[in-house]
């Protein structure tokens, strides 16, 4: 009986704790986010789409709760034939919660990679466009699942589709 009442009342003083840090505000100053995702790998001469494992990162500073700039980086790479194929985008990146502190915006234009081989990458544009949806898990950590397109134009037009899980702090 003791333990079921002490159980009881650790549960009842955690709910607050609970509640607040779903409905904490947003901290100002530095961001980070990290994912891992499953990508959709094209480009203009390549026969099939190539699937594999991509992610990316970003670094930057909070604005306004609802408005961050930083830098992202954002790429997929695999083998085709014995030959790395991939692309990348760094690019500076803006992040846009629009009515809220969950669904996200995030858009940038930067610089392209576009990797054919150990000893042949092209640079060129690059841009990278995004949505995703924050889950609470810490008042300053989020996870946040995500879909991200980026498009590069380096030697050929390439573009990759990136589905993940990824961890932002704030």
């Amino acid at each position: 009986m003791r333990i079921a009442k002490a159980a009881m009342t650790a549960t009842l003083l955690a709910i607050p704790t609970i509640i607040q840090a779903q409905n904490a505000p947003d901290q100002a100053g530095m961001w980070w986010d990290a994912g891992a995702a499953w990508g959709s790998y094209g480009c203009e001469n390549c026969t099939d789409r190539m699937g594999g494992f991509g992610g990316g990162a970003s670094v930057g500073g909070t604005l306004r709760p609802d408005l961050l700039l930083g830098v992202a980086g954002n790429g997929f790479i695999g083998n085709i034939d014995g030959d790395n194929e991939g692309v990348f985008a760094l690019t500076p990146v803006v992040r846009y919660y629009p009515g809220g502190n969950r669904l996200s915006l995030l858009g940038g234009v930067g610089l392209g990679l576009q990797v054919h081989s150990r000893d042949d990458t092209d640079a060129g544009p690059g841009a990278v466009l995004g949505v995703a949806y924050d889950i609470r898990s810490a008042q300053s950590a989020r996870l946040n699942v995500y879909c991200r397109g980026v498009a590069v134009s380096a030697g050929q037009r390439s573009d990759l589709l990136l589905v993940g899980l990824g961890l932002t702090t704030r």
